[in-house]
Parts: C-alpha cells; sequence; structure tokens
C-alpha cells in the first residue's frame, strides 16, 4: 500500500469539489443533476484521501473553518460535517502536535456542552470515533468516560417508568458509537467497566417483553459493538497489518481484555436471541461472540437448546436458538487449544434437532435444515469409532469424538424416517400445512432446496456403507410411494443428492427399474394411455423420476442408451400436460448431461482439476437424439400448424424449448457478418483472450445449424400463431422464448449466474472467520462465459422483438418486452438500432395505431436495467425527450399516464451529461501509452 511518504494530496481540492457536489445549488431549478450515489462516493473518496493529506493540513484546516463554529449559528452544521470530512486522522504518533492534539480537547469542551442534540452533533461523534480507532493506544480518554458513557445513554432515549422520553432529534449512528467505544478500550482502561455498567442498566430493555423502537438499536449496539471488536483483534494480529494502524504493544488486546468484553456482552445479547422482531441482530452477535472466545458462548447455547426441545409452552426458543447455531457451525466443528470439545457437541446436537422436522411448522422445519446443512458441509459422516483401538496417540476428547460417530448412521435413518414421515403428511389432502401454505409456493420450494442442500452434504462426505444405507431406505420408500404433485420435488431432491454423490451405483438401482414400470403401464393400457388428457398419475410420477435420473453425467448414462431412447420413442407424444412436461424436461437434462465439461472435487491448496470433458460416445448421443427427436416436432409444427389444437401446439413448442435449452450448448453461433460502425461491448469471439465454446472429444455434427433452424421456424410460426391465433397467449410465451434462444443462449442463463453467485456468498459470510485464515471456509471455481459481439442476426432478432413489442395484442407486447429488454442488456449501444424507428411512430403527423404508440412509450418506460431516456448520448436525448412531450397521439389516460411515469423516471435517474469534455494532456498521453493490442 502506497505510505504518506509515497504521496502528499492537497486537501483543498477536495474542499472545491465537495462545494459542488454537496451544495449543489443548481439541482432544485433542473440546471445541474447529479447521480444520487455521487454524494456517499465523494465521501469515500475523501475519507481514502485523507491520510495522505499534508502535515500542515491540519493547521490549514482549522484556520479556514475555525472561525465559524458557532453553536447557534446554522452555518455551524456545514462546518462540522467539512472538520469531519477533512482533518487527518492518520498522522503517525510523533506528528500528532500538528494533528489532533490542535483541535480534540477543544472539540470535546464543544461537545459536552451542548444538550439539545443539534444535527451537527453527529459529525463530531464520528470525528471522535475515528480518530480514536487510528490513533487507539495514543491518546488518553480515561478523564472522558463518564461524560462519554453518560451521553451515549442519554442518546438513547429509553423510556422511564410509565413516562417514554421525547424523542431526540437524531441518534447518534451505532456503528460509530460501536466503533468508539471498542477503540478506547486496552491497557487496563476503566472503559470496559463503564459499559459493563452502561449495559446492566439498559439490560431489561432488551427483555421480548419491552418492546418498543428503542429495541432495533439496543440490539444493533450489541451487533456493532462485536463486529467492531472482532475487527480490532484481526487488525491487530494479522500478520499483513495496515500502515496507518499499528497500536503500540501496551495498548493491543490481550486475551483478559477479549473474556471481559465477551462475558460483558453475554447476557444481554442471550436475553435478545428471544426477541423474534431482531433474531437477526442478535444472531449475528453470537455469530462475533463465538469467533472471539468459542468456550464461553457455545456451551450456554447448547445448554439452552436441549432444555428447549420439550418446551411446549415457549416452542419459538428453539427456532431461535438453533438459527444462533446455525452462524457457529465453523467454532463448533473446529478444534482449538481454548475449546477442543466443541466436537464432542456435534452428534448430540444433530441428534436433538431432529424434531424441529415438523410438517406442520414450515418455519421451524427450514431452521433446522439450515442448521443441519451448514453443520454437515463442514464434516464427514464417517465410522471413526475403531479408531480408539487402533491408535494409542489419541487425547481423551479426541476418543469421545471418535466414539460418538458410531451414531452416524443412527443419525442419518431417523433423519430419513422423519422426512419420509414428512413426506407422507403432505402428501394428505388434511395436512395443517397444506392447508396454511396452499398459496405459499415459495416456501414450499425454499424446503425443497434446503433438503437436497442437506443429503447431498451427507452423501458426499459418507462412507460407503452409510451411502448404502440411504440408498436402500430412500429405494425402498419410492418402491411404496404414491405420487402427489404437493411431494414429488422434495423426493427429487433425495434422487439429485444420491445422483451427485454416486451416479453410477445410483441408476443401477432405479434407472432399470424406473423403465421397467413404465414399460408395464404401457403394456398394460395397449398404449391409449397416451392420448388420455387425463393421464395415469403412476405414470407421470415414473416419468418425473425418469426426467431426474437423466441428470447424471454423462459418461454414466452411456450404457443404459438403448432403455433411454426407448422411453423417449414411446412417451414423446404423450398428451397430458404434467407427463409431456416431464419428458421436455428428461430431454432437456440428458442433453446437458451428455454435453456437460465437469471437474473433480479438489483442495483448494492443491488445485489440479481434472476436468471430464464430453467423450466421442456422448457426443454422439446427443447428436442422434437432437436428430431423432427436435426435427420431428418441427416437422409436425411446420406442417400442421393450421390444423393441430391449442394444447397439442403448446405440447409441441414445450419439447422444443426443453430440447433446445439441452442441446444449444454445443450449437456454434449462426455465421453472420459483424454489423459494422457498431461499437462491441466486450473482445470479439475470435479473440484469443476471450473463452470459446464449450470443448468435445469430437465436433457435434448436425444436419444444418440449429440456431438457423430455429430461429426461421420458430420466427415463420410466430408470424402464424399472431395472424390467425393471437388468443393463443401461452403458445406466444413459449415460441419468443425460443426465438430469443437463438441469439441470446449458450448454455446457461443470467439468473443462473446471479443465483449462483449469491448462494457462494452466502456460504463465504456464514463460514468466514477473520481470526483465523483467510481461507478457512469452503470455497468454490466460479468462472464467467459471454459472448457479445452483435451480427446481422442478432439485428434480425432485435428487429422482430421491436415489432412484436408494439404489436395491437398487449399480452404479445408484454412478452416480446420482457426478450427485447434482455436484449438490449447484453449489447452495448443496441438501442441505437431501434430509436430512430421509434421517434418515427412518436412523430408521425397522420393518424397511428394507439397500440403501437403504447408499446413505444412502455419500451421508453423499460425494466430495472433498461431506461433510453437517460442515455448518456446528447444526440440520443435530442431525439428522444422533443419526441416524448410533443408526441400528439398521447390521447387516452393510458397513455398519458405512461408518459408522467416516464417523465418521473427520468426526474429521478437523469444525471447531467458533460457538454465540453475537457481532458488534460499528461491524461491523454497515459490513455495513448496503455492502449495496445491484447492479442
Amino acid at each position: 500500500m502506497i505510505t504518506r511518504n509515497d504521496l502528499i494530496i492537497d486537501w483543498r481540492i477536495f474542499y472545491v469539489w465537495s462545494k459542488l457536489v454537496l451544495f449543489n445549488h443548481d439541482e432544485s431549478y433542473s440546471l445541474v443533476s447529479i447521480s444520487k450515489h455521487i454524494v456517499n462516493s465523494f465521501v469515500f473518496c475523501v475519507r481514502n484521501c485523507r491520510p495522505y493529506f499534508s502535515v500542515t493540513a491540519t493547521q490549514e484546516i482549522l484556520d479556514e473553518f475555525r472561525p465559524y463554529l458557532c453553536p447557534f449559528d446554522t452555518v455551524c452544521r456545514d462546518v462540522i460535517g467539512y472538520l469531519d470530512m477533512f482533518l487527518p486522522v492518520h498522522l503517525p504518533p510523533e506528528l500528532h502536535h500538528q494533528g489532533c492534539k490542535l483541535w480534540l480537547s477543544e472539540f470535546l469542551d464543544i461537545w459536552e456542552t451542548v444538550y439539545n442534540n443539534p444535527t451537527w452533533e453527529q459529525n463530531l461523534i464520528s470525528l471522535f470515533s475515528f480518530v480514536a480507532w487510528c490513533n487507539i493506544g495514543y491518546i488518553d480518554w480515561e478523564p472522558w468516560l463518564a461524560r462519554i458513557f453518560t451521553k451515549i445513554l442519554k442518546n438513547f432515549s429509553l423510556p422511564v417508568g410509565n413516562v417514554e422520553l421525547k424523542k431526540s432529534t437524531e441518534h447518534y449512528s451505532i456503528p460509530v458509537v460501536a466503533t468508539w467505544i471498542v477503540a478506547m478500550m486496552g491497557n487496563h482502561s476503566s472503559c470496559i467497566k463503564y459499559l459493563r455498567d452502561l449495559l446492566s442498566a439498559i439490560k431489561n430493555f432488551y427483555h421480548p417483553s419491552n418492546t418498543g423502537d428503542f429495541q432495533t438499536e439496543l440490539v444493533s449496539f450489541l451487533s456493532m459493538l462485536a463486529q467492531a471488536f472482532v475487527d480490532r483483534v484481526y487488525f491487530e494480529r494479522t500478520t499483513d497489518p495496515v500502515w496507518y494502524f499499528n497500536p503500540p504493544e501496551s495498548h493491543r488486546l490481550h486475551d483478559e481484555d477479549i473474556n471481559n468484553f465477551v462475558n460483558c456482552l453475554k447476557e444481554c445479547t442471550f436475553i435478545s436471541i428471544f426477541n423474534k422482531y431482531h433474531l437477526d441482530l442478535a444472531a449475528e452477535t453470537c455469530h462475533y461472540l463465538s469467533q472471539l472466545r468459542p468456550e464461553l458462548i457455545i456451551p450456554s447455547l447448547v445448554e439452552l437448546l436441549f432444555s428447549s426441545i420439550d418446551n411446549m409452552t415457549e416452542p419459538y426458543r428453539f427456532t431461535s436458538i438453533i438459527t444462533c447455531l446455525t452462524g457457529m457451525t465453523g467454532q463448533i466443528v473446529r478444534q482449538t487449544l481454548n475449546f477442543p470439545q466443541g466436537q464432542t457437541f456435534v452428534l448430540p446436537l444433530l441428534i436433538s434437532v431432529l424434531p424441529g422436522i415438523d410438517a406442520n411448522d414450515f418455519k421451524k422445519t427450514s431452521v433446522t435444515f439450515q442448521f443441519l446443512n451448514a453443520i454437515l458441509m463442514l464434516i464427514a459422516c464417517v465410522d471413526c469409532s475403531s479408531a480408539v483401538n487402533q491408535r494409542n496417540d489419541l487425547t481423551e476428547i479426541e476418543k469421545e469424538v471418535c466414539l460418538s460417530t458410531a451414531k452416524f448412521e443412527d443419525f442419518i435413518s431417523e433423519f430419513l424416517n422423519r422426512i419420509f414421515q414428512m413426506i407422507d403428511t403432505l402428501s394428505t389432502e388434511i395436512s395443517d400445512a397444506f392447508i396454511i401454505t396452499i398459496d405459499s409456493k415459495m416456501e414450499n420450494h425454499q424446503i425443497n432446496l434446503e433438503l437436497t442442500s442437506v443429503i447431498s452434504s451427507i452423501v458426499q462426505q459418507c462412507s460407503k456403507k452409510i451411502f448404502h444405507m440411504i440408498r436402500e431406505k430412500i429405494t425402498n420408500f419410492l418402491a411404496t410411494y404414491c405420487y402427489s404433485p404437493k411431494t414429488s420435488k422434495l423426493l427429487m431432491g433425495l434422487i439429485q443428492a444420491m445422483l451427485k454423490s454416486n451416479p453410477i451405483e445410483t441408476l443401477n438401482y432405479l434407472l432399470p427399474q424406473t423403465y421397467e414400470c413404465i414399460e408395464k403401464i404401457l403394456s398394460q393400457s395397449n398404449m391409449i394411455i397416451l392420448n388420455d388428457h387425463k393421464g395415469d398419475s403412476e405414470l407421470t410420477w415414473h416419468l418425473i423420476m425418469f426426467s431426474e435420473l437423466v441428470c447424471a453425467r454423462g459418461d454414466t448414462l452411456i450404457i443404459y442408451k438403448s432403455m433411454i431412447l426407448s422411453i423417449f420413442h414411446q412417451c414423446i407424444h404423450i398428451i397430458h400436460k404434467d407427463s409431456y412436461e416431464s419428458i421436455g424436461k428428461a430431454a432437456q437434462n440428458l442433453l446437458k448431461s451428455l454435453t456437460y465439461t465437469w471437474g473433480q472435487y479438489v483442495e483448494y491448496d492443491k488445485i489440479n482439476v481434472q476436468f471430464h470433458v464430453p467423450n466421442e460416445e456422448e457426443v454422439d448421443f446427443a447428436c442422434e437424439f437432437v436428430e431423432t427427436f427436435m426435427y420431428l416436432e418441427l416437422q409436425i409444427l411446420n406442417e400442421k400448424c393450421t390444423d393441430i389444437s391449442n394444447d397439442e401446439r403448446l405440447r409441441l413448442l414445450t419439447l422444443i424449448h426443453h430440447i433446445a435449452i439441452g442441446c444449444l450448448r454445443m450449437v456454434s453461433r449462426i455465421e453472420s457478418k459483424e454489423v459494422k460502425n457498431f461499437v462491441s461491448s466486450v473482445s470479439s469471439h475470435s479473440s484469443k483472450v476471450q473463452a470459446q465454446y464449450s470443448l468435445y472429444a469430437k465436433e457435434p455434427k448436425f444436419k444444418e445449424n440449429l440456431r438457423m433452424r430455429l430461429l426461421i421456424d420458430i420466427g415463420n410460426f410466430i408470424d402464424h400463431l399472431i395472424a390467425y391465433h393471437s388468443d393463443d397467449a401461452s403458445s406466444i410465451k413459449i415460441a419468443l422464448k425460443i426465438y430469443s434462444l437463438s441469439s441470446m443462449y449458450y448454455g446457461i442463463f443470467e439468473q443462473n449466474i446471479n443465483k449462483l453467485f449469491s448462494d457462494l456468498n452466502t456460504i463465504k459470510h456464514l463460514y468466514k472467520n477473520k481470526l483465523y485464515d483467510t481461507q478457512q471456509y469452503p470455497r468454490f471455481l466460479f468462472s464467467l462465459i459471454n459472448f457479445r459481439t452483435l451480427t446481422e442476426i442478432d439485428q434480425q432478432v432485435i428487429r422482430k422483438l421491436f415489432e412484436l413489442s408494439i404489436h395491437r395484442y398487449s399480452e404479445v407486447r408484454r412478452q416480446a418486452q420482457s426478450y427485447l429488454f434482455t436484449m438490449l442488456s447484453r449489447f452495448y449501444l443496441l438501442y441505437r438500432i431501434i430509436l430512430d424507428r421509434i421517434i418515427e411512430l412518436l412523430t408521425k403527423s397522420d393518424e397511428v395505431d394507439h397500440d403501437e404508440i403504447k408499446g413505444c412509450l412502455y419500451i421508453f418506460l423499460g425494466n430495472e436495467t433498461i431506461f433510453l431516456p437517460t442515455k448518456h448520448s446528447w444526440t440520443v436525448l435530442e431525439k428522444l425527450w422533443p419526441a416524448i412531450s410533443c408526441t400528439k397521439h398521447a390521447i387516452k389516460l393510458s397513455t398519458q399516464n405512461l408518459i408522467n411515469c416516464i417523465m418521473e423516471k427520468i426526474y429521478k435517474r437523469f444525471n447531467t451529461v458533460a457538454i465540453i469534455e475537457n481532458t488534460n494532456e499528461i491524461s491523454k498521453q497515459a490513455a495513448i501509452s496503455l492502449w495496445r493490442s491484447l492479442e
């Protein structure tokens, strides 16, 4: 990191900028509109540059602003704000006489004399907090501690008896106050004593029965204290310290300080756990305290959990404690010198939480699954009890842990029994859970994801003996299971987990059995069942299971090729909706499995991933499947589009859609000329610095480029649908999906990437512990691939979607606009292709179609990511704004409302674009020297 010796920055530059940014008088007259984020960005910029202000900057700043320091003048608010922003607080100790010693005592006296809680008091608190944090051990806070904590207590504005104090003008920032308190600790300071007295005084207000707005701040106060304390311990003990945080050894936190701090917060934190409105904050506090001293937190919480299991009068206690323990699983399973017995709690905890799996309480079940997943992700379910007799170097605690692992099999068996019991309960129509959550699909989906994750954590890290037991129990349950649409996804989650762990053995036991059941049902019905709109629940169930089984790795599916193709040949034309959707899903999963490149699990420190590239058999199987079934469905669609019913049309499109999603991963982009004179958003596809398409053992060969075939056939079909079957909204919706896939889809959807990224961050946050090595949490490889150079085919797609976006039918417009916005977000400046056409429609002098105008206005209104009227281009704004304001066709109330919405959105989002861009010569020369080809 750059030090003060390497760089000096003039604070007056930022002072000039601050007057432009913070006091923009032109904005109220709509002359200059700046981004709403610029204030925060500017403040962060100043904060990061402040360590590099000159030695004399403090005196210069005081000379500039001290004459305006009058508490009774409104200008004092701005002055204190400037002082908080600019005063250097990072000066080394030998320069303190030119730094904080020039103003600290004076400002503390000003703060002490103020009792009316002015708004500028916030800035003073922020300044004190920051100078304390950056100068730990170099400022004597002892004379001020009593007054500081008295002020903090008063600012909480807590009610006294039955009299609620009038709310103060503005509460102190909790993170700022917490940081200040933590910074004053160390070297036997009285700060911890005053903090203990403060928490004792307000302890009763943490009780769940004392509800009020004040509780949010009180619980947040504990959380911020714990977080700031962890941060300080980390900065003091890290092997890679920053130059401006270097407390003297005498004032650094020692083990006694950590013990005192944890014990100080512990009681109030445990009370807060049972406050259902602030459970998340209390759990976060427990998480930080357990990182500091797990031996003081975890045993107490485990004891509370055991006492809450059979508590009939306060069932919410179980849920609250489990939520807190979920954030501590890393500390529970980690064996340390201070807390070696944490692992002895693992099996008792796993077994004790099983009653939380309750079909009539989704919240309780979800929390239980989250805890099980968090702890099972970190351990291997293997019976190690024999190690006690084989090794003589084990400690007593290690022997106890090894002996406890003999209970893994009993735990998993009981866990599965409770899952099966829950599935049976949910399968019945009289289930309380079904009645309560009949309209809550999200809860069911969440439970399914969590259950799948728990089973995956078990089977991926368990012994063969335990896996065989799991497989046998699940197989036996499947043999007696009666299909229920409400619970089938739960069972599919179990199958997914087994396939991921051991696909060979799982397929060997389940796929032939599923094939035989489907064959038996079809033969007994003489194939009549295929043409029955009501379908057969047993056949539907086996097709659903078949669709999940073909999710296995492609190399393990090859030996079942004849079975798989036989099922597709017999069931591809089934007309029952749930059944053909399952067949379509099976086709999608099969093709994805056959064409997917995957890597073995590896240790992060020994990363040497062995990738499996789809072999020739897998590629041939995928190509054969597409040739057999995709072209068949397209042929029927083209030849009989005028004769088939809406249901049959939907069936055909559903199958084509699923097959397209499965196979387009291995279909190359349509060869087309790149659009000239158009700024590309990324490097070209042929660039050496960009990842290419998925690799295979051999090049997939089709009769033609499937993307082009879909583009032509589905494009023509959409025209036919709109002309003759415009009432068939379901078919139009799927047809538009297929049409857009040909240009935008290359194996994964953007929402899948975002979901994966979010999940990985959640896992990282759950296990991350600053006080240990940064690699002490699960790691995942995450890669992104992007192809976004505009070609003439893409241009054709965007124009087609635009014409559909201004169609006379609202449902067609709505669906087309969603895919249009997706396209616009993928290509830089793509909106220019449709801009002139929109302007032409809005400025027509003769009569125009009202629906076209409405479609254009909705395109202008855009979505969260696309909004054309605020593009940073004067050329675009010159065309758009007059067209919107002067259009003569907004006759109806709906279009007038649309224009009002657009204008309101412009007001919120528009930032003034520079009319003249002035870049100095030094910057230009630096840019020229950096500009070079990456080839």
